[in-house]
């Protein structure tokens, strides 16, 4: 994730009330069949309830938990004019007192997405 600068926070970290985004690109050239494409964040174990993530597709935003369904756009195969798709991510970390306090101690943590790209056939 790149953070988006705030002039008070350490560069490259990310704190209560700020965003970072994550661009990957899926390559589907020669896939016949539709494809699911969703992302959400694992907090099993995660302490900071306040995170979102959004997500999307070639700029097109997805709800928080549904997948978005590409499908090919002029045939029954994905080919070099449609197959590459770019998904962005974009996390917000809701500004909060307790996540403040969280975010004063300058703690690492480890966010876990989970991203999954299914075909059904």
């Amino acid at each position: 994730f790149e953070v988006k600068d705030n002039p008070n926070v350490v560069k490259g970290k990310i704190a209560p009330g700020m965003t970072a985004e994550a661009t990957i690109e899926v390559d589907l050239i020669g896939t016949e069949w539709p494809v699911e494409i969703s992302a959400q964040i694992d907090r099993s174990n995660l302490p900071y309830k306040n995170l979102e993530l959004k997500t999307k597709v070639d700029g097109e935003e997805t709800l928080s938990k549904e997948a978005k369904v590409i499908y090919p756009e002029n045939s029954k195969i994905f080919t070099n004019s449609d197959g590459k798709r770019k998904v962005t991510f974009e996390l917000k970390w809701i500004e909060t007192e307790s996540d403040n306090e969280l975010g004063i101690m300058g703690e690492t943590i480890e966010l876990p997405i989970i991203v999954k790209v299914e075909q059904h056939i």
